[in-house]
């Protein structure tokens, strides 16, 4: 196993759609792998989704499990464009078997 720990800071700001540096230790070398994070905001009801493009597999589980259809796929990875219509009730992030949807108000 080429990377035996992962690091993840989320304090980084990097360009649009690139949120998050992971950091890995290789053979005694600092690895540094920029990582495809999508973000949706609500500003009407204060609510934040992030999926991480890389870590999504296109399953759906999130479409299935959300009661307000804020989620749809397209091109195999999950978006949602429907945010306005969360009701933070974290079945999104608890469905998806990637985790790849860090939900803010379920933190």
């Amino acid at each position: 196993m080429p990377f035996p720990f992962m690091v993840q800071d989320e304090n980084v700001k990097l360009a649009k759609g690139l949120k998050r540096i992971r950091c890995f230790l290789a053979s005694s070398v600092l690895v540094y792998v920029m990582v495809d994070m999508r973000k949706w905001e609500s500003k009407k009801i204060g609510v934040v989704i992030e999926v991480d493009y890389e870590e999504c597999k296109g399953y759906g589980e999130c479409v299935l499990a959300c009661p307000s259809s804020v989620y749809e796929l397209v091109d195999g990875k999950t978006t949602a464009p429907n945010i306005d219509d969360c009701i933070q009730c974290c079945a999104c992030q608890d469905a998806c078997p990637a985790k790849a949807i860090r939900h803010h108000s379920c933190q």
